[in-house]
């Protein structure tokens, strides 16, 4: 189980997410519009494509007719080559006709169920039936007696009128199509500015939510920061106003021991006690100096701190029968002070030692190396781990995930806010009975 602590820089990143989620909701809101609308476009489409298309036959009807007269009437005009006009013309026209009756096929199911089905029925079962007839007439009639033009006249009549007939209802599909082209136009140009609108009204609630949270951010940073120094200047009267009639108990513990033999025992317990409270004042100082705002330009060495820890913390280690193993990357340098560097992996090697020999001897591993633009810090111990109940704790102040002796639930805490303080990310994996790993990202120079 994994808990992080809270860092400006990740509350930053949590706002970015949020904001990234109301532009996705926005975004969301304008596809699910569009898919709303897409039925119905598509079945306007389809109306015009079908208009459109009926325009088409009915026109390509008309010119069947037009070649149908054409032919007729030049093979009836007396010349020496009537008969091979006529021959010809029966092979156009009989084309045209096989040409009309496919044409209507296609117009029938185009034109059912529309207003316009009962003109194209008297069209196609009245007018059409007669004009082929007329046509077949005609035609007999060139073949036969050339001289007369009765048949034929009539023929030219009543194809002449179905190609009135025809262009009327041309005309109504031509600007039906018209109508729907139009109204399609209309409604995507409506559907386009109601999603523009609705994006820039969606990026300008965006904004301003930003713009609000981002001050409410910095003026959260800014109490932070007054309260921090109000703690640091309110830890720092404190402890001087302690420390003073403190030293003067653990003189008059000597005094009294050294006047009176027997209390020793007494004077050393009462020694000890002084002491112990005067820990917890430096514990409470450092705390309390924690959150102050790193120094500008400050960078130090942690491969020479963490050698310091080494010299200092290994004997200890050594002497309680566990080991302490440091490796770390040569140049490693972090963006924050020699003391606040100090402090931070102090806290965590010592908390390793103190609570890692749960289970035998400590045995503590610290791992430094770079990652990516920060320096990763890594403390590891075998010791009994910390239940999830407390892990979610264990950064807070004066929590204390265990009932061990010694400690007052400061160090981690300080650990987080300095930390926090350098923009950097701490956070700690552990489970019982599997030892604890603490993690501490800090930025580089």
């Amino acid at each position: 189980m994994v808990a992080r602590a809270p860092s400006q820089r990740s509350l930053r990143l949590w706002m970015g997410l949020a904001f990234a989620a109301v532009a996705a909701a926005l975004g969301a809101v304008n596809v699910i519009l569009a898919l709303s609308l897409l039925p119905e476009v598509r079945r306007a489409q389809n109306l015009s494509g079908n208009q459109a298309r009926s325009v088409e036959l009915l026109a390509a009807m008309r010119g069947r007719l037009s070649e149908m007269r054409a032919s007729i009437a030049i093979a009836h005009a007396r010349t020496a080559w009537q008969s091979q006009r006529t021959a010809a013309a029966g092979s156009r026209v009989s084309w045209a006709l096989g040409s009309i009756r496919e044409l209507r096929g296609e117009i029938d199911p185009l034109l059912a169920g529309q207003p316009e089905a009962s003109l194209w029925a008297a069209i196609a079962d009245e007018r059409l039936p007669v004009v082929i007839r007329a046509a077949e007439g005609a035609l007999e009639q060139l073949r036969r007696s050339p001289q007369e033009d009765d048949a034929i006249v009539s023929f030219l009549i009543e194809a002449e009128e179905a190609d009135r007939a025809i262009e009327r209802l041309e005309d109504i599909k031509a600007r039906q199509a018209t109508r729907a082209a139009a109204q399609i136009g209309t409604a995507l140009r409506k559907f386009t500015l109601g999603a523009a609108l609705l994006a820039v009204l969606g990026i300008g609630a965006a904004l301003g939510m930003f713009v609000i949270a981002h001050v409410a951010l910095q003026r959260w940073a800014v109490t932070v920061e007054e309260r921090a120094n109000e703690l640091e200047a309110f830890a720092s009267r404190v402890a001087h106003d302690l420390r003073t009639p403190l030293q003067t108990v653990l003189l008059a513990f000597a005094s009294i021991g050294r006047i009176a033999p027997e209390a020793q025992p007494a004077c050393d317990k009462g020694r000890r006690s002084v002491e112990r409270l005067q820990e917890l004042i430096d514990d409470l100082l450092e705390f309390s100096r924690a959150g102050a705002a790193p120094e500008e330009g400050a960078s130090a060495s942690l491969e020479t701190v963490l050698e310091d820890l080494r010299e200092e913390l290994e004997p200890g280690a050594r002497a309680a029968g566990g080991s302490l193993r440091i490796t770390a990357e040569p140049g490693l340098a972090v963006a924050a002070s020699r003391g606040a560097l100090r402090a931070i992996a102090g806290n965590l090697v010592e908390n390793a030692l103190k609570h890692g020999a749960g289970i035998g001897a400590p045995e503590v591993e610290v791992e430094a190396r770079r990652e990516d633009a920060s320096v990763r810090l890594e403390v590891r111990d075998r010791g009994p781990g910390i239940s999830p109940e407390a892990l979610a704790h264990v950064f807070e102040p004066f929590y204390r995930a265990t009932r061990a002796p010694g400690g007052f639930g400061i160090g981690l805490a300080t650990v987080r806010r300095l930390v926090d303080a350098h923009g950097g990310e701490v956070r700690v994996a552990s489970s019982p009975g599997h030892g604890t790993t603490f993690v501490v990202l800090l930025p580089v120079p």
